[in-house]
């Protein structure tokens, strides 16, 4: 049996899957499907900071909900190796979109988003 592919979400994904916003596109449901669903451990700080900035409730609650109805998880990084490769990513000054885009490229992974700067400037963005 073949292994499965991963995954990456954007945190706009996550909130959105977590809401049932449906708002994604076939091609990106379909990705979903046939994959294991991961998150850069720096999602986890963008939603912390949306939470405190008001922007969202709750954030290890979609975490957690995630994790239970999606089997989403976090997927580990060499932090330091993380860094090296965002630094190559100057496409944006998002300091968290760098740093995901960074690991989904380290990982050698797609990235579900609909950011339109990163699905211009990464091979591995897909909507």
């Amino acid at each position: 049996m073949a292994e499965r592919k991963i995954v990456f979400l954007d945190t706009h994904a996550v909130v959105w899957l977590y809401e049932g916003i449906k708002v994604f596109s076939k091609k990106s449901l379909d990705l979903m499907n046939q994959s294991d669903l991961r998150m850069s451990p720096m999602l986890r700080l963008e939603l912390q900071m949306l939470h405190q900035l008001n922007r969202i409730d709750h954030p290890y609650d979609i975490l957690s909900s995630l994790k239970r109805d999606f089997y989403f998880d976090e997927e580990q990084v060499d932090f330091s190796k993380l860094i090296t490769q965002s630094l190559s990513i100057n496409f944006t000054r998002d300091p968290f979109d760098r740093l995901i885009v960074g690991h989904a490229k380290l990982a050698n992974q797609k990235l579900i988003t609909k950011d339109q700067d990163i699905l211009e400037n990464f091979d591995g963005a897909v909507w």
